[in-house]
């Protein structure tokens, strides 16, 4: 089977609102106990939820800073991921994949496709919880390096700063 990455369009967003809530949860051991309920209230699918995010993603995708892709594998959705475009520098703003299909490297080739649309000489940004050791490897294997910590938790949870220059 032929993974498809494309840009997302409207019909997409559901089905990202589930992946987003599924992925988010495999991040559990990472989240400290002391937030670890906020962590699984925040991520909870929900009808809330659901529509919060929808509305979110619905602006983003009319917004010319931010890209958003998925990962389509015959007609299921599979994983999706965002880039914001910020002046010089560039935010990955999350690669997520359904748990059901991670392992497979259709993460990967979703992270290789983002990158590759980006114009050259520009840095890329991104923000890893230390702890989690899968998404650095396969940022490290891209060419991406550890240049500093987050100064910001992510729900008591540090996070490592990983930047990459576009090759021109």
């Amino acid at each position: 089977m032929n993974i498809v990455i494309r840009t997302a369009s409207e019909g997409d967003i559901e089905e990202m609102c589930r992946i987003s809530s599924l992925a988010h949860l495999e991040y559990g051991d990472m989240i400290p106990s002391s937030h670890k309920m906020d962590f699984l209230h925040r991520y909870r699918m929900s009808q809330e939820r659901q529509e919060q995010y929808s509305a979110r993603m619905k602006r983003r995708l009319h917004l010319s800073q931010w890209r958003l892709y998925v990962a389509q594998l015959e007609e299921k959705i599979v994983g999706y991921t965002l880039v914001k475009i910020q002046d010089d520098v560039i935010l990955k703003k999350g690669l997520f994949v359904h748990p059901d299909f991670q392992g497979k490297g259709y993460g990967s080739q979703l992270f290789r496709v983002s990158i590759e649309a980006l114009p050259r000489g520009v840095t890329v940004r991104l923000l890893v919880l230390e702890k989690n050791a899968r998404a650095r490897r396969l940022y490290e294997q891209y060419g991406f390096k550890v240049t500093g910590n987050n100064s910001k938790l992510f729900y008591g949870a540090r996070q490592v700063i990983m930047e990459k220059v576009v090759a021109s």
